[in-house]
């Protein structure tokens, strides 16, 4: 992955649970999505890691299948 990603992946990783104690209500949400999607993202790429490794795999756009092939290990997460 390029450093720009990486780098950006750290600052929201750093920003985001400041939100989490944010008085203020869009903060909180914004943080919340945050934590959702990176679940819903992480759950993709396992669901894509068993296909891969059960040899399945579908033509078309394969946005998940192009995170895998990056970093195969296990622990791989894209976020939190």
């Amino acid at each position: 992955m390029s450093e720009f990603v990486i780098a950006r992946a750290r600052l929201l990783q750093t920003l985001m649970p400041a939100l989490a104690n944010s008085p203020f209500t869009k903060q909180k949400n914004a943080n919340e999505s945050f934590v959702e999607w990176g679940k819903y993202m992480n759950e993709m790429l396992e669901e894509k890691k068993s296909e891969i490794r059960a040899g399945s795999t579908q033509d078309g756009m394969d946005l998940m299948g192009q995170f895998y092939p990056l970093s195969p290990s296990s622990s791989t997460r894209i976020c939190g």
